[in-house]
């Protein structure tokens, strides 16, 4: 090995997470590990020349506005840009990599980095008749890049004096400068905000999209690529946040190729990622692994507090606050834009109780049954366990088809051998089989209510249940504000750790995924259609308590219940 190389940034961050002297989340490693095999591929060259090229523009000409001074070029962001500007085919010189991907938490310089490579590929990129455009979910948030790069520029004195000169512009529009112009004897160029109407996409030899978490489609980085097929060397950042939405092309997309990428699984290579997240969602609020998320936590003195006191008001307020500082602070995908109950409070209604202190104790069955492709759950609630806890024990069925198209991004397979859930052949599921193994286990119970959703009712599983005994038991529950007071009784019950949902991780993800539907009167019921995700075993446990209340009654609660005749 080069042992210039060994003096680059790039090369002491990968010793130093090797080491274990950087704290980072297994997708790191496996970028390091990468980064550590191309160095020894004799088809490509790292451009020591270039590194050190960016490494001083960077370092000594630009300059942090806040700051009104340079800043060293920190070890998470040379291990990226370093190798951007470094690796290069050895027949064509040209650069490898085209597309760089940065996941990472707020406040970890996302925009500076992008202003200060906007930067670089204006003044002294690839291509002399650069074109940059800022991109992002909507005009306004692409505006903050560009803005950002011309408060860097005017921050910078080596760059304004070529503002004083003319050689660059700064176009402003309500105090935001809005378009860069470069414009020199041998080199031009510009960096601008996409519009809001992309049209073909102009001619970009670089585009730097941010918090593209937010999007919808691929739609922009295509348009953006559809033109630049005059460029040379084209390259396109991505640097965002994690986000709520699974299904956006960042998760969906971008994301899943990448990690298919580090594992090796696909070959891109012409693709850079590095993804800073937790490793597991469980360590959100482990202050001791907030790192993993936020790589810059070594060298802004003010990031671990604020990052530890959003956590702590997090834990404080739940809901909304509890999603918001898991994406935005903690490097955590979920599922949901706020959820109902806080996660830590999930976890908490687990006791490593024994299953069989469920013989023979009273229970009330919540159904949800789906369409016939999809999740369907049938609930025992136990009211009255001799420990004090209300027990909830689960029934869920899947197509093995459902499994394989892993539509909502969860491992239903690990699940299904961990006998969590239980899989039918094909692409539907068999009504019989739920009815049988509900009944079978129904037998061990004192059954007092079989409460269910009649949306699917009548596919034959709770037509089965009923004609074999249960009958009277079954009660038709509607599923809108008229299971509030459920609602109302579990989350109190949940709160106050009553519940023991007895370590399913299938319950806990339900629950991560639940949007509440607000009544006027403060009524709420969970809403499948707001919901990010899969939310049935709550349907099911809301169901199943409705049902509970309703035998329970001196009087027939009329709110919400369709006669089973």
């Amino acid at each position: 090995m080069d042992i210039a190389v060994k003096r680059t940034k790039a090369w002491e961050y990968s010793e130093r997470v090797l080491d274990g002297d950087i704290l980072t989340c297994n997708w790191i490693k496996l970028a390091v590990n990468r980064f550590r095999k191309d160095l020894k591929r004799s088809d490509l060259i790292y451009d020591l020349d270039e590194v050190e090229q960016f490494t001083e523009f960077w370092e000594k000409v630009v300059y942090v506005p806040e700051l009104r001074a340079p800043s060293p070029l920190p070890l998470p962001y040379a291990f990226a840009f370093q190798q951007l500007y470094g690796f290069k085919y050895k027949d064509s010189e040209l650069r490898r990599f085209t597309d760089l991907m940065i996941e990472v938490a707020r406040k970890n310089i996302k925009t500076f980095s992008s202003a200060a490579i906007s930067g670089y590929e204006l003044l002294l990129g690839h291509d002399p008749f650069p074109e940059i455009l800022h991109g992002a979910n909507s005009r306004d948030q692409a505006l903050i890049c560009t803005d950002k790069t011309g408060k860097v520029i005017k921050a910078s004195p080596e760059i304004y004096e070529m503002v004083e000169s003319d050689d660059i512009q700064l176009f402003t529009y309500k105090k935001k400068i809005t378009e860069i112009v470069y414009d020199t004897l041998h080199r031009s160029g510009r960096i601008e905000a996409m519009p809001r109407d992309p049209g073909d996409g102009g001619n970009p030899s670089a585009s730097v999209i941010d918090e593209f978490h937010e999007a919808t489609d691929t739609k922009l980085i295509e348009t953006i690529r559809s033109g630049q097929g005059a460029r040379r060397e084209p390259i396109n950042i991505i640097i965002s946040s994690p986000g709520f939405n699974k299904e956006g092309p960042l998760y969906s997309v971008y994301r899943d190729e990448a990690v298919k990428m580090l594992q090796g699984q696909i070959e891109s290579d012409r693709a850079l990622a590095l993804i800073f997240e937790q490793d597991n969602e469980e360590d959100w609020d482990n202050l001791e692994m907030i790192e993993k998320a936020n790589p810059m936590l070594p060298y802004i003195t003010t990031l671990k507090p604020y990052v530890e006191n959003r956590i702590l008001e997090a834990k404080r307020k739940g809901g909304a606050t509890e999603v918001s500082v898991k994406i935005k602070n903690c490097g955590i995908w979920t599922d949901s834009a706020a959820t109902w109950i806080a996660d830590e409070v999930i976890r908490g209604n687990n006791f490593e109780t024994d299953l069989s202190i469920l013989e023979g104790q009273e229970c009330y069955l919540g159904i949800d049954l789906s369409k016939s492709k999809d999740l369907t759950v049938v609930l025992f609630y136990f009211p009255y366990l001799p420990n004090g806890k209300h027990g909830v024990y689960v029934q869920c069925h899947i197509p093995e088809q459902k499994i394989e198209d892993n539509e909502d991004h969860v491992d239903y397979q690990k699940w299904v051998d961990e006998g969590w859930i239980i899989s039918h052949p094909g692409n539907v599921l068999d009504p019989d089989i739920i009815a049988d193994m509900a009944m079978e286990k129904m037998e061990q119970y004192s059954v007092s209510g079989v409460g269910f959703d009649a949306k699917y009712a009548y596919q034959g599983a709770v037509t089965k249940i009923a004609k074999n005994g249960y009958e009277e038991e079954c009660l038709s529950v509607g599923q809108g504000f008229g299971l509030s007071s459920a609602v109302s009784d579990l989350e109190n019950l949940i709160e106050s750790k009553k519940m023991e949902f007895f370590g399913n991780p299938v319950t806990r993800w339900n629950f991560g995924n639940v949007i509440m539907a607000m009544g006027h009167q403060g009524h709420q019921y969970p809403s499948k259609k707001e919901s990010r995700n899969k939310i049935d075993i709550v349907s099911a446990l809301c169901t199943a308590r409705f049902t509970y209340s309703h035998f329970n009654s001196e009087e027939e609660q009329e709110s919400g219940i369709d006669s089973w005749d």
